[in-house]
């Protein structure tokens, strides 16, 4: 019987063993990734073994062979099988050529792996435009040591037989992810997801997102661990949204003279009659075309059958051609309907494609003009057929309704990844309110995590050269709003600003109660027990006394929101929803919150617009996994 000693021994044989053979893989995906003559789909390719590549770094970093002190609780004996089996499949010429039809020659050039140079193309090309040290720290680890190599050069390539090699590959550094203990595997692929979200929501690339997109779904074999996330469907919309003509690069005068030949309303399969419309270009059909989708004009107004009464509303439910629709007006000012009405198109074109479970918004069919009023209306299809009444969260939160905790963080959580989508496809909301999210009772029942957010009237591409629309000033909507966006020079909207107003909305929730009501509540409580005890969260609806204690609370909103401590609406928050659900919410309020500079003034702490951006994906991509890991 083996000792404890001669189990330790071999234990570090293993690890020694593994490393030589991670350094054998990181060969082979060196002299893949940079063999010549790849063909038509040279980048797409070299981006898919770029990518196994990153994956296996990220591997290796987690269980310890980039330093000196691996994780000895692993099964190493299986997992150098593993490497041995990559690093055979990846470096022997004779066994891809006999597998797969591939054949691979040695040329007279030679390459070094740990080459300083960052590449023009490929994932390394793609990471580091959100992370500056692509090439560093694992990487530069893993292959110093390594040899130079002569280059290599396909002779023969067949597309079917790369993409099978490509499925081995995946798969094998698959099972080596499967080794990981559960909440490690949880880690890597949360961590990924958050890399492939950021490169999503900066680039403005299409052809990198068409790379992100088959990254996400292979083509043969092996599913990515990957192609069940929102972020397929994100990286889909901006793609759609970037060869409509809406890139961010898009200044709002050339958009709206191009987007008025590519606007996508209705789909191929919708009954709805449209109005006649400028013929798209021959390069515009040829784009859409190549995905599915077609560029039409706007619908008819002429079908469209209101009630009478509701004809200075916002919003309602309409019938057109004959069936229920839900519509939402956006009033264009005529001196702006140049610049703006491009916005209109591409929203309805945006909205109309998006089809995921964590997108939460209505199916919109596509916008209509009426002439009489110059509103435009966007058209959505209701979740149930002949739908004919809704409520917004508001009025739910006003009536005799008691929901679960259970149900009360289902909703937090579709309605964070319902703005982390939107954002991560290249758009800020605008109009996060608890007006703004509706809920269709079946049978008289209400189904909070059947909850969809509307109110895309001021919705616009997070572009800096975008116009920025500023909603009508009202007290109600006034309390989501940053303060930022209350002073007489108003900030340019951007994604912070959409998280304060969703953190307002969380509050609601979590204490299962109006704005304005826990506002009131807390100023009375602080006025009369300064702020010293402990306040329970209100019961009963509240409303202004006076003219004098509504301009407190518009003074004071934002203070109380964040204050934390006893008497607190945070407290309340964490009394009532837990913790973890608080913290959540006060990621979200302080979002948009500026560093104080050296001279007292409000600075962005040296952050760019991508800076900044980036921060910012990176507190929704947290709050979202706090509200997940919320326990009951």
């Amino acid at each position: 019987m083996a000792s404890g000693l001669d189990v330790a021994a071999a234990g570090v044989g293993f690890v020694s063993l593994g490393v030589m053979l991670l350094q054998g893989c990181v060969q082979g995906f060196v002299l893949l990734s940079t063999a010549q003559n790849f063909g038509t789909d040279a980048d797409l390719v070299r981006c898919e073994i770029e990518f196994e590549q990153y994956r296996l770094f990220r591997w290796a970093e987690k269980v310890g062979l980039n330093g000196p002190s691996p994780n000895r609780y692993l099964n190493w004996q299986v997992i150098t099988d593993h490497l041995r089996n990559l690093e055979t499949l990846m470096t022997s010429t004779a066994n891809i050529k006999e597998r797969y039809g591939l054949d691979l020659v040695l040329t007279d050039e030679f390459i070094t792996p740990n080459n300083s140079e960052l590449p023009k193309k490929g994932w390394w090309r793609i990471l580091a435009s959100v992370k500056s040290d692509a090439l560093s720290d694992t990487p530069r680890k893993l292959q110093k040591d390594t040899r130079i190599w002569k280059r290599l050069r396909w002779a023969a390539i067949d597309k079917e037989g790369m993409a099978f090699l490509l499925n081995d590959i995946r798969s094998l550094v698959d099972n080596l992810h499967e080794l990981l203990e559960t909440e490690d595997r949880k880690f890597m692929r949360s961590g990924m997801e958050a890399i492939l979200r950021h490169v999503v929501s900066q680039t403005t690339d299409s052809s990198e997102l068409a790379i992100i997109e088959q990254l996400l779904s292979p083509r043969y074999g092996v599913r990515s661990k990957l192609e069940d996330s929102a972020i397929k469907t994100a990286a889909s919309i901006k793609q759609k949204r970037l060869m409509l003509g809406f890139g961010e690069e898009t200044s709002p005068d050339t958009a709206s003279a191009s987007s008025s030949t590519t606007t996508l309303v209705p789909d191929s399969g919708s009954s709805f009659t449209q109005s006649n419309s400028r013929r798209p270009s021959p390069g515009a059909r040829r784009s859409n075309a190549g995905m599915g989708i077609s560029a039409r004009g706007p619908l008819s107004y002429n079908l469209l059958r209101r009630e009478m009464s509701m004809d200075s509303q916002t919003r309602e439910v309409a019938i057109y051609d004959g069936k229920t629709v839900l519509v939402e007006w956006k009033t264009v000012e005529r001196g702006l309907e140049s610049k703006l009405k491009h916005r209109v198109k591409s929203l309805a074109a945006l909205l109309q494609v998006i089809d995921c479970k964590t997108f939460h918004s209505l199916r919109c069919l596509g916008y209509l003009k009426d002439s009489n009023s110059g509103a435009y209306g966007y058209i959505f299809q209701p979740p149930f057929e002949n739908s004919n009444a809704f409520m917004s969260l508001h009025q739910v939160l006003n009536i005799d309704m008691l929901p679960s905790l259970n149900e009360r963080l289902t909703l937090a959580i579709v309605l964070t990844e319902t703005v982390l989508q939107l954002h991560t496809s290249g758009w800020l909301h605008k109009g996060i309110r608890s007006d703004n999210i509706l809920l269709f009772p079946k049978d008289s029942v209400i189904d909070l995590t059947h909850s969809f957010l509307e109110g895309y009237e001021y919705a616009r591409t997070d572009n800096p050269s975008e116009l920025t629309e500023f909603a009508e000033l009202q007290q109600e909507a006034d309390l989501y709003r940053h303060r930022d966006l209350l002073k007489p020079d108003r900030s340019s909207f951007r994604k912070a600003f959409d998280l304060y107003a969703l953190g307002c909305v969380l509050v609601e929730v979590g204490l299962w109660q109006n704005l304005t009501t826990i506002l009131l509540h807390f100023l009375r409580n602080e006025k009369m027990n300064g702020g010293s005890f402990p306040c329970r969260p209100p019961v009963q609806r509240l409303d202004y006394a006076n003219k004098y204690e509504m301009a407190e609370v518009n003074k004071s909103n934002s203070r109380l929101l964040k204050e934390t401590g006893v008497g607190s609406i945070l407290a309340a928050l964490e009394f009532a929803a837990g913790r973890r659900y608080a913290e959540a919410v006060s990621l979200c309020l302080k979002a948009g919150d500026r560093a104080k500079s050296s001279k007292g003034l409000d600075s962005d702490d040296g952050l760019d617009e991508f800076e900044d951006d980036d921060r910012c994906l990176s507190i929704e991509i947290d709050v979202l996994d706090m509200l997940k890991s919320c326990k009951i």
